[in-house]
């Protein structure tokens, strides 16, 4: 079980990113990672509040193709809403490569293992979530984000985003913008 101290979740912790995310996980807890791409689709109160942060099928598949062109890694993909409108076609687009996936599904897997497994890829495709960031930042993944969510939140002043977009060391492996 993953332990957790004070608030390494939420919107509270990107817009204010200075602290690393290990400052708040217990010392109990040994990240060891697989070769494996987790990849996480972010929905459910986006629509409500940005819709803009719900990022589409093109992202994801090329952000996979970036992270694997060989398309040999095993993919898991995690979600929190099963009705998220690039999910049913990024499935779809995996079933017609050689790779071998697992999806967490809301309901049936917990938040905490899902968080765990994107904890041990080895790269993570990341939907702009505290949950998936933060967990990418934990394991020092090769991390990839959406150039079009980066550049927007970047000229907004977001300095979580400015970071990235500048590639400063912020705590993830290494980034690409997709």
């Amino acid at each position: 079980m993953l332990e957790f101290k004070g608030p390494l979740l939420g919107a509270e912790y990107v817009s204010s990113y200075h602290e690393h995310p290990s400052k708040y996980l217990l010392p109990t807890a040994v990240i060891q990672q697989i070769k494996t791409i987790g990849v996480h689709f972010r929905g459910a109160d986006f629509s409500q509040w940005n819709p803009a942060a719900i990022l589409p099928f093109e992202y994801y598949s090329r952000a996979l193709r970036t992270a694997d062109p060989t398309e040999k890694m095993p993919v898991f993909v995690s979600t929190d809403d099963a009705a998220h409108p690039a999910l049913a076609k990024f499935i779809s687009y995996l079933d017609k490569t050689s790779r071998s996936w697992g999806l967490a599904h809301p309901g049936r897997t917990s938040a905490e293992q899902s968080y765990k497994t994107l904890m041990r890829c080895s790269s993570v495709v990341c939907s702009p979530s505290t949950f998936c960031l933060t967990a990418a930042i934990l394991s020092h993944a090769h991390t990839i984000h959406s150039h079009d969510w980066v550049t927007d939140r970047a000229a907004a002043g977001d300095g979580f985003w400015v970071a990235i977009e500048k590639n400063r060391d912020i705590g993830f492996g290494s980034i690409t913008l997709a």
